[in-house]
């Protein structure tokens, strides 16, 4: 199962909860899932719902902790992401809207 980090997101992402928790595909195995992934994002916004959709439909990921982090409550995470988001980030790298399901995979990859 992913697990997500964001209280006061709770109600809007709350599907999180019914992901799948395992997954038959490997073509992630190179993938570390001790590490965390984290989704800039902020409500009333579709290409966040979409990559996190995305996020939930991707083999690969069960395990995961991600972390929704809404920009809009953070006046420099606005600033650095608003036109940008949803942005997902994984250690020191960084995945801009668009992305389409080869995109994430290939950076999650590494």
């Amino acid at each position: 199962m992913v697990r997500v980090v964001c209280p006061a997101c709770a109600k809007v992402h709350g599907r999180i909860l019914a992901w799948l928790a395992s997954a038959s595909d490997h073509s992630l195995s190179n993938y570390d899932p001790m590490q965390h992934l984290t989704l800039y994002s902020t409500s009333h916004c579709s290409l966040c719902e979409q990559a996190l959709d995305l996020l939930f439909s991707t083999p690969g990921l069960a395990g995961v902790q991600l972390q929704v982090v809404d920009v809009a409550d953070d006046d420099a995470l606005l600033e650095r992401y608003g036109e940008k988001i949803p942005v997902l980030r994984l250690g020191d790298r960084e995945l801009h809207a668009p992305f389409g399901a080869q995109e994430l995979a290939h950076f999650l990859r590494g």
